[in-house]
């Protein structure tokens, strides 16, 4: 199997049937999607790959790698969508107010979105449920553990961490856990 980006060409209509994540111009099939090329028995090329998910909306439930923090603003990219794993490029954006706990890069959170504007999904983590789900330390990247309500205990080298902790803070199952090792 050979992996294809959107827009690269599979084949050409004389050989080939364009099928399920292809189109064609002038003849020529092409990929319209990030994924594995195969050919089924009719002749019918396919491109397989991850199920496109729709842009976040108002209202949704994400969880964001953290990518960038800043004294009042946090950037990450959204990798699941009301629980739905994405490859996305979406951006989210939180905005820090007053004494809320620390958040760092490479954290996990959940969020709500709360608007999209000039191409950014803004988020909040408002809320119990939302805040950090899964971190490591800090300052050797060991496995932390939930130390007080607001902060973690790496098993390693004993560092105590505050965070802005989920209530669901290390009750996540195996696909969010993939998910943080992937990127």
């Amino acid at each position: 199997m050979k992996l294809v980006t959107p827009g690269e060409r599979v084949g050409v209509i004389e050989e080939y049937e364009p099928g399920e994540g292809t189109y064609v111009v002038d003849g020529v099939i092409y990929s319209s999607r990030l994924g594995f090329v195969e050919v089924d028995k009719e002749r019918r090329i396919v491109v397989k790959g991850k199920r496109l998910v729709g842009v976040p909306e108002v209202g949704d439930e994400v969880i964001v790698k953290t990518t960038l923090v800043q004294r009042n603003i946090v950037n990450g990219v959204i990798i699941f969508i009301n629980g739905v794993e994405v490859d996305s490029c979406f951006v989210a954006l939180l905005l820090l107010r007053g004494a809320q706990k620390k958040i760092f890069v490479g954290d996990l959170i959940r969020a709500r979105v709360i608007s999209r504007a000039n191409g950014v999904v803004h988020v909040s983590v408002r809320g119990p449920e939302m805040g950090v789900v899964q971190t490591v330390c800090n300052h050797c990247g060991g496995k932390v553990v939930r130390y007080r309500a607001n902060a973690v205990k790496c098993v390693e080298c004993g560092a105590v961490e505050e965070r802005l902790l989920s209530k669901e803070f290390g009750r996540f199952d195996l696909p969010v856990l993939k998910a943080y090792k992937r990127i």
